[in-house]
């Protein structure tokens, strides 16, 4: 416990290092006038909804007299947590949200450090990862759009779902659903990323659980569908008033603009101006929001990781045994030797 706290803090320091000034002035500083105050104003406006008349959430107090005005943009109810304290508090919209941004550095670092420990059980690889995911380029251009920042919960839905896969037990399968939840109503972008990612990894994980454990799989299966549809009773009335005013406006976003706005394999390689490393000469590849470079570490790392998986598996399969029960391909006399003394000691 006093490892994880020292890494928590660990993280807490270095968001207000990388995000400063900030930390010196939360209640007035923010990083344009455009999102930033509307982004405000949508964490005001949902903190006084749910503390006073929760049913009227999507009744915003814009555009009168059209109903379902807050749908026009992101809810943020995800960010309540940390955004209806400080409103609490403060009553200071720009407050609120900058703590959530802060904490949204603090969080997706530690959460990383947290699923990767538990994957490789290395303490070092999960800080790494965290700082990666943290402080990755992408979330420095972004500092402007606090639905981008929030993707703090990811991890902690993902680690939640590997440890329910794991032990099958019903309290992750629980938690993995609050975090998704989280994720789910603090963007709704990352709701669409990450309910993709979890469909794909839990078809998968049963079919290799149904594998590899004979036996009946009711119980799992029934522990996942209680999830299921537990996430799903949740976001759903966030979701209803969307598509409400979707009909009602004909809100429709052409081809041509969906492709303007749409990421190019070279945006990949472009970092924003504000990168001291790398900002000058990658601008070039990206405009506006198209600089989606990762990170030199992040790409070396990983491809390192995947070559280490390759000798990995080749190793695995050399020493495999083959159908008769043999040694297989490189295992020799010592695959015979190895279980003569395993056979003496049983």
């Amino acid at each position: 416990m006093r490892r994880t706290l020292l890494v928590l803090a660990a993280f807490a320091v270095m968001s207000a290092a990388f995000t400063y000034p900030l930390v010196l002035e939360m209640g007035s500083l923010l990083k344009d006038r455009g999102d930033p105050l509307l982004n405000s104003w949508a964490l005001a406006w949902t903190s006084r909804a749910l503390l006073t008349d929760p049913l009227s959430l999507f009744h915003a107090n814009v555009f009168h007299p059209y109903q379902n005005t807050l749908a026009y943009s992101e809810h943020l109810v995800g960010s309540m947590p940390f955004a209806l304290p400080a409103m609490v508090l403060s009553g200071n919209p720009v407050l609120a949200h900058n703590v959530v941004l802060l904490f949204s550095f603090v969080l997706a670092g530690f959460g990383m450090h947290c699923l990767v420990h538990h994957l490789t059980g290395n303490r070092f690889a999960g800080v790494v990862a965290g700082i990666i995911f943290a402080f990755c380029p992408f979330r420095f251009e972004h500092l402007g759009h606090l639905q981008l920042l929030t993707n703090h919960w990811m991890p902690f839905a993902l680690l939640y779902l590997h440890r329910f896969f794991e032990r099958e037990r019903l309290r992750d399968a629980l938690l993995f659903t609050l975090f998704f939840v989280l994720q789910a109503l603090s963007c709704g972008y990352y709701a669409v990323f990450l309910g993709i990612t979890v469909g794909i990894f839990i078809l998968w994980s049963v079919s290799h659980v149904m594998r590899e454990r004979p036996g009946p799989a009711g119980r799992l299966v029934a522990k996942l569908v209680l999830s299921v549809f537990l996430a799903g009773a949740a976001i759903y009335p966030f979701y209803r008033p969307y598509r409400t005013v979707n009909e009602e406006m004909s809100f429709q976003r052409p081809l041509e603009v969906v492709s303007k706005w749409s990421a190019r394999p070279l945006n990949y390689l472009a970092a924003p101006r504000c990168n001291r490393v790398y900002g000058g000469w990658t601008a070039r590849f990206g405009h506006g929001e198209m600089k989606l470079f990762p990170g030199l570490v992040a790409i070396l790392l990983a491809g390192y990781g995947l070559r280490r998986l390759r000798v990995r598996r080749r190793t695995h399969h050399a020493g495999r045994p083959d159908r008769r029960g043999g040694p297989g391909p490189g295992r020799g006399r010592g695959g015979g030797a190895g279980r003569r003394r395993g056979e003496r000691s049983m």
